[in-house]
């Protein structure tokens, strides 16, 4: 007897979620359900979207005969206020920095929950938020502090970069100081902007995918197994993104197709309700975290698709071994896992 495997696909899964989104959403349709799911899905994305910031920047327009000028004494004054009241920008960075790491922290910790809650509300029959979010306290901690770890890794190095090309621009700030009246942009300048933009995007490519990849698959992973959080992505790097590195690199591709429509049907629903509150909806949403809770009317409009791209990667990943299957009523197999054949060429019948 010898084993072979049938090709992993990434166009199987696409009917086996389809026809999985229509059974928890529509058959029957179940509005108390819609809230629940969305819940966990929302809970999980806390912290990558949702809130925000916006800047007005003075652009000394119209500023007669000097031109442009106008921005560089701008920029000019501010430089000098900064270093007029350093001991208070000093303090007001690390007060932010702090204020921003605790809710880091917090956002981070839900979300980890969050992430276990999903797999409970799309693979199991009987799903309750009270009972998912107890049972899941202690592999979401074990996820959560992995997170943490590679947070700080990724984040670093795409760091380095931004760091080395912003001391490359200040060399044009540093030869004028401290006549700051006098700077204007220099060669080293526009050096320092393209190695910070170019160095930081191929690392954010080089550890952002692999990280998603890991956030995404490790809770299955954990679940399956019965293990934390680090052995389950030693798991997923050495047995299946390694040997089945261009099924991966397929399975991303289709994800950036299901990420476009995601923010197409993100923005039709924020669209029509900022026309049906005449635009609260958007003051809402551009507030520091009470954004968060304009997301959660976003994914509760798009719940469908967001049921669909959550789907897909678990019927994936389904593929690769039995036990990473995780839908109760739902065994059998989508494609891709083992086939046992007799030396004759004939499949055993089952």
């Amino acid at each position: 007897m010898s084993e072979i495997r049938s090709p992993i696909s990434v166009v199987d899964p696409v009917n086996a979620a389809m026809r999985r989104t229509g059974q928890l959403l529509f058959k029957p349709f179940n509005f108390r359900r819609w809230v629940a799911i969305t819940f966990a899905l929302w809970l999980s994305a806390l912290g990558e979207g949702g809130g925000g910031f916006n800047f007005n920047i003075p652009t000394g327009g119209g500023g007669g005969p000097g031109g442009s000028g106008g921005s560089s004494d701008v920029f000019g004054d501010a430089l000098r206020w900064m270093n007029d009241h350093l001991v208070l920008v000093i303090g007001l960075v690390v007060v932010g920095t702090l204020l921003l790491f605790a809710i880091y922290m917090v956002q981070r910790w839900l979300s980890s929950r969050g992430h276990f809650m999903v797999l409970d509300a799309l693979t199991r029959s009987v799903y309750t938020v009270g009972t998912s979010w107890r049972a899941n306290a202690e592999p979401a901690y074990s996820f959560f502090k992995f997170r943490l770890v590679a947070d700080f890794v990724v984040f670093n190095a795409i760091f380095v970069p931004v760091v080395i090309g912003g001391l490359l621009a200040l060399i044009d700030l540093y030869n004028v100081w401290p006549n700051l009246e006098t700077y204007r942009p220099g060669v080293m300048t526009f050096v320092g902007i393209g190695v910070a933009v170019v160095g930081a995007l191929v690392m954010a490519l080089l550890f952002l995918v692999p990280y998603g990849l890991l956030q995404m698959f490790v809770p299955v992973i954990m679940r399956s197994h019965g293990i934390n959080a680090w052995p389950a992505a030693k798991l997923f790097l050495k047995t299946l993104l390694r040997p089945n590195l261009g099924s991966f690199v397929l399975f991303v591709l289709v994800n950036i197709v299901i990420g476009f429509v995601v923010g197409a049907a993100s923005l039709v629903v924020t669209l029509v309700l900022m026309l049906v509150t005449c635009c609260i909806f958007w003051v809402i949403m551009a507030l520091p975290l009470v954004g968060n809770v304009a997301l959660y009317a976003i994914f509760l409009g798009i719940l469908p698709v967001l049921v669909f791209a959550r789907c897909y990667a678990l019927y994936f990943l389904a593929q690769f071994d039995p036990r990473y299957n995780l839908f109760e009523d739902d065994a059998a197999p989508v494609s891709g896992f083992m086939v046992v054949v007799d030396h004759a060429g004939q499949t055993p019948a089952q």
